[in-house]
């Protein structure tokens, strides 16, 4: 919010409540899904921000979807940024790497040291396998589509300094 004139975001109601304790009324929210609700946003807008999300879409279908409707929301030159999405192959390729071994064997050294409470709570989380599987041509997909006469796509590594920058990226689209 600090750098911009005004902020919407749209959320379920149960986290919105949370965030509204948190802020003033700054931002203007919206309840709802985005894929079910987005005919409650009724303005266009400059910048768009859908960040650490497109990896719980149930599959390609639904991910397409919601940038379809993202990008209806923008005004001419108007972007698009899909932030903090898990690659896959990039998760493979560093797992390969030297740096990835040294964090690994940290991590175990950490895991013997927690308690049982959290190992039994580790253990106890189940991964949904009936998610979108993002890979790199998922990423070239979107990054194809999205390089035309309408459209700028480009892709990024993330900032370095950001915990999960080697398996991550962000991809930021430009309507022109």
């Amino acid at each position: 919010k600090p750098k911009v004139k005004s902020a919407t975001g749209i959320d379920h109601y149960l986290i919105i409540k949370k965030i509204k304790k948190k802020i003033n009324n700054e931002i203007k929210f919206i309840s709802g899904d985005i894929k079910k609700d987005h005919s409650k946003i009724k303005k266009k807008y400059e910048k768009i921000l859908i960040y650490s999300v497109v990896h719980y879409f149930k599959n390609q279908k639904e991910l397409f979807k919601v940038i379809k409707i993202l990008l209806s929301k923008l005004n001419i030159s108007g972007m698009l940024l899909i932030g903090d999405i898990p690659n896959i192959d990039m998760k493979k390729r560093f797992e390969k790497s030297a740096q990835y071994k040294k964090i690994h064997e940290k991590w175990l050294i950490n895991i013997k040291n927690t308690s049982q409470k959290e190992k039994k709570i580790l253990n106890s989380i189940n991964k949904d396998r009936k998610l979108v599987l993002i890979n790199d041509k998922l990423i070239f997909k979107i990054s194809k589509m999205y390089n035309n006469k309408k459209f700028e796509c480009h892709v990024f590594n993330q900032d370095k300094s950001l915990l999960q920058n080697n398996t991550r990226l962000d991809i930021l689209i430009k309507k022109i």
